[in-house]
């Protein structure tokens, strides 16, 4: 027979070791999330590096596009990236110098959306060269008025500096079907920014 004082004692260590076990969970699930979270920004900044250490005047604009959707591919957990350049001058127009007459469409991974695709949602949002990141995640897509079916995640960010538009990047569908948020949205917006200038 225990006397009721050890009995307390052993309730009283017991509920101090659970909650030291709870702490311990609670402490490796933040120092993983945190471990996670550095690996991504990490990844996100040398992203930044090498995109400003490819700005030459010698590069062509299609170049550091495809090297800003190839680092982009590694970071933003997207099942396509869409880098849409529009023209510069028109298809009638005389120029000196070689300049682009039509969309020049560059993509990576499984992309569903063409440059026509996207200068129409473009136009029906009423995105514009200042405009901040559109992200559309579920219900927005769901909804019958939502025009592309096949796109269930998207972030669409302007290709632009000032009041300048060279283009759009996207990125379509979550690789593993959750939501963009502004973390993504926001890298996007800087290497837009970036390729902007």
């Amino acid at each position: 027979v225990w006397p009721v004082e050890m009995i307390q004692r052993v309730t009283e260590l017991t509920m101090e070791c659970l909650a030291v076990h709870r702490r311990v969970e609670a402490l490796d699930r933040e120092t993983r999330g945190l471990s996670a979270n550095l690996s991504s920004t990490y990844e996100e900044i040398s992203l930044l590096n090498r995109l400003t250490q490819n700005l030459k005047l010698s590069a062509g604009e299609e170049a550091l596009g495809e090297i800003a959707l190839e680092g982009l591919e590694e970071v933003v957990p997207a099942e396509g990236l869409v880098l849409v350049l529009l023209p510069v001058v028109g298809k009638e127009e005389a120029v000196s110098h070689p300049a682009r007459s039509d969309d020049v469409l560059l993509t990576r991974g499984e992309c569903v959306l063409d440059a026509r695709q996207i200068d129409d949602l473009v136009a029906r949002l009423k995105l514009h060269a200042r405009s901040r990141p559109f992200v559309a995640n579920p219900p927005v897509t769901q909804d019958s008025s939502w025009p592309l079916p096949e796109v269930r995640q998207l972030i669409v960010v302007p290709l632009a500096e000032g009041d300048n538009l060279f283009g759009w990047l996207a990125a379509v569908n979550h690789r593993r079907g959750e939501e963009f948020g502004t973390i993504e949205a926001n890298l996007m917006n800087s290497v837009a920014t970036i390729l902007g200038i």
